[in-house]
Formats: C-alpha cells, sequence, structure tokens
C-alpha cells in the first residue's frame, strides 16, 4: 500500500473567516488550524506564525492533547524547516 503524505498549510485561507482585529477570535483561529490538522490526521502543519504555532510549547501541548485523545502526531514546522 502507498503511503500519502498528509500537509496542511496555514494560510489565510481560513483565517478570512475570521476578524482579525478581534484578538480572541484571532487566537481561535489559530488553535483551529492544528484542531483541524489533528482531527483530520494530518502529519505536518507548516505555518509563519512563530508566535504561536510554530514554537516549542505549542509543539510539546499538541504532541501530549493527540497522545491522550489518541489522535495521530502531527509536527509543526516552519516553511525553512520543511525544506
Amino acid at each position: 500500500m502507498k503511503h500519502t503524505l498528509r500537509l496542511y498549510l496555514d494560510t489565510s485561507v481560513v483565517s478570512a473567516l475570521f476578524d482579525p482585529r478581534n484578538s480572541e477570535r484571532q487566537k481561535l483561529t489559530e488553535d483551529y488550524h492544528i484542531a483541524v490538522a489533528s482531527i483530520n490526521r494530518i502529519e505536518y502543519v507548516v505555518s509563519w506564525n512563530f508566535r504561536h504555532i510554530v514554537r516549542k510549547k505549542t509543539k510539546d501541548i499538541v504532541t501530549i492533547v493527540n497522545s491522550m485523545k489518541g489522535l495521530t502526531h502531527t509536527e509543526i514546522f516552519s516553511p525553512g524547516e520543511l525544506l
């Protein structure tokens, strides 16, 4: 059986649904990217968001939560790290 790479790109497509001037809604959008990736068994999240998504604390939390919930491990990278 051939293995298919699953990749989720953090783009403005989903973010456009939320008002960027509202910090609470903006934070929800950031969490939404990771939740969508985890639930859909996406292996990699690629993002330029170094403040909230591409950081050690977030990566550790995602690993713990996914493990507790029995979800696939999701790696988080910046585009530079992926290349």
